[in-house]
């Protein structure tokens, strides 16, 4: 009796450590297919000028994504979104965890900041460089331009 209760004890534990691991497998699969879904985004409002509140379509986004582009947990489309607040998962997972929406840019991200530079969004692009602040051997372009501004208006 007891070494039934023991296997059936242990079955049990390895069914339920093996629907976390295909959850947390669907989890990422998801968040990679609206890292995709985003990239596209962000494409395709470049490519046709459109602002990134327009609002847009898997079907729309289909030239930039491989076919069956669905989350895996629910086999569910995702909903139309717009750049500025990326995709939605039908399923509840989260894309870019922690990053608030709208979405901003980095200087140094063209596709994004370009999207926003081209339709006024400068308000959402930081001025930062891709390896953390200069560290005195190079002035960053914005500390180069404040110096020959001040410099210009010394003369």
């Amino acid at each position: 009796m007891l070494v039934v209760v023991g296997v059936l004890l242990t079955l049990v534990c390895i069914g339920g450590l093996w629907a976390l691991r295909m959850h947390r497998i669907d989890q990422e699969d998801c968040v990679n297919n609206m890292r995709q879904l985003y990239g596209a985004a962000v494409s395709y409002c470049l490519v046709e000028r459109l602002s990134p509140t327009s609002v847009l379509s898997v079907s729309t986004l289909s030239p930039y994504l491989k076919s069956g582009t669905v989350c895996p947990a629910g086999q569910s489309a995702y909903p139309p979104f717009s750049v500025l607040n990326g995709p939605i998962c039908p399923n509840g997972h989260e894309f870019e965890p922690g990053l608030s929406r709208p979405i901003r840019a980095a200087s140094y991200d063209r596709k994004l900041a370009g999207v926003y530079l081209a339709h006024g969004f400068t308000n959402l692009i930081d001025r930062t460089e891709p390896n953390g602040p200069a560290d005195g051997s190079q002035p960053v372009r914005s500390e180069t331009n404040r110096a020959s501004s001040a410099a210009g208006s010394r003369r």
